[in-house]
């Protein structure tokens, strides 16, 4: 919780009438200052210096920061502020050590006493001229229980508030809650039909898996009879080199052959027209 710098409670009555970021300025505010410090006290500034400092209206709106006026622009509650100081909580220069406070405890009882707001007067001017009055005193008392009867209004009306804005808060998390349960329940669908899809998977990735190896073992098949083509293709190109060889060789042989035909009749005319010519010799030698 932000601490504020206005925890006396006279200092905090600004708060009463105004929006929950401004200070207040009420009537009974404005009385119950003039009864605490007369107005012949607090004409000199130099006189006073070494006494608390009371925020005004427009010293606490140049403290505010928040653009849009929030009631927590680090404002405390107004509870807080009020009672604060009966758990010492207040910062050390809230309060002059003396000064009267209002708690869940003492109310009007410290009050009464010497050693209250009004020994807080004498030790703070040296001066108990306004502490003797029984009906100045009656007065002050009777401010002090109509701004705790303010302030217990204030603050009821600020719990009443409080208590509706939770209703309707908590009216909003039923409904969140709500909410989140049916999106639990489609998602809790969701699940139960995607394990059942998941077993219907497991299944036919099982028959996937045995079509599989039957694949695999056909294909290995395969490549069984791949191998066995690509050998006799093999076989098959060496055939025909080798055909292609004893072709080339028939064809050479052919043309010798043949040549040595065509030699035969060349020596058989030769030898024919040798033996004719010989035989002509012979007779015309024989003749003459």
């Amino acid at each position: 919780m932000p601490t504020s710098p206005t925890s006396h409670p006279m200092a905090r009555e600004h708060n009463l009438q105004q929006p929950k970021s401004s200070p207040v300025q009420s009537p009974l505010t404005q009385s119950t200052k003039k009864l605490r410090i007369p107005q012949s006290l607090t004409s000199s500034q130099k006189r006073f210096s070494h006494l608390p400092v009371i925020e005004t209206e427009s010293s606490l709106r140049k403290k505010s920061t928040s653009p849009d006026e929030s009631p927590f622009n680090d404002k405390k509650r107004l509870v807080d502020q009020f009672y604060e100081l009966s758990s010492g909580t207040a910062t050390p220069n809230a309060i002059t050590p003396g000064t009267p406070f209002i708690s869940r405890s003492n109310t009007m009882d410290d009050l009464k006493d010497a050693k209250g707001s009004f020994g807080f007067l004498k030790h703070a001017y040296g001066d108990d001229s306004m502490i003797g009055d029984e009906e100045h005193k009656s007065h002050m008392r009777k401010s002090v229980l109509e701004l705790e009867s303010e302030v217990t209004k204030r603050v009821k009306h600020r719990v009443e508030e409080s208590g509706l804005e939770m209703h309707k808060t908590t009216t909003q998390f039923d409904g969140m809650q709500a909410e989140i349960r049916q999106i639990k329940d489609k998602v809790n669908v969701y699940v139960s039909l995607l394990k059942s899809k998941s077993a219907t998977l497991d299944n036919d990735y099982g028959q996937l898996e045995a079509e599989l190896a039957k694949l695999y073992s056909t294909l290995s098949v395969l490549d069984q009879y791949e191998l066995a083509v690509e050998t006799s293709r093999q076989k098959m190109l060496t055939s025909k080199k080798k055909l292609q060889q004893l072709t080339q060789i028939v064809e050479i042989t052919e043309k010798q052959n043949t040549k040595e035909r065509e030699n035969v009749k060349v020596r058989r005319k030769w030898i024919l027209l040798v033996t004719a010519l010989l035989l002509l010799v012979f007779l015309l030698s024989y003749l003459f």
